[in-house]
């Protein structure tokens, strides 16, 4: 799911792909884990910006989707805040229908929230 890659002496901070259950915005506690590691790399680098990315699958109708996703995006957000990763460095995102997969057996991979880290220049 989510690392710190280390590289020639300098830690960089991963992306990561948080899964969620059919309707669910709540983390899981191996979720939690992989945003404490990611937490800490944040903090401890010079990161500048955070994007979180809600995705819901295909299933449902276009309002649920994008309320789902959006509780999903902000899930994280309150981790991270919680976690202490300032949230003036933070911007979520929801998806709603937005690059959905329509094959059902890809859904699963669809239910997530994505969380990008940029490392300031």
């Amino acid at each position: 799911m989510a690392s710190a890659n280390r590289s020639a002496g300098t830690e960089n901070c991963a992306g990561l792909a948080i899964a969620f259950e059919t309707g669910e915005s709540k983390l899981t506690p191996a979720a939690s884990v992989e945003l404490a590691k990611l937490a800490d790399c944040i903090k401890a680098n010079d990161a500048h910006e955070v994007l979180i990315t809600g995705r819901p699958d295909p299933k449902g109708d276009a309002g649920a989707k994008d309320l789902l996703s959006q509780r999903r995006a902000e899930s994280v957000l309150f981790e991270l805040r919680r976690m202490g990763v300032s949230d003036l460095d933070i911007i979520i995102k929801a998806t709603g229908d937005e690059g959905s997969n329509q094959e059902h057996i890809l859904w699963p991979f669809e239910r997530k929230v994505e969380v990008q880290v940029k490392q300031a220049s």
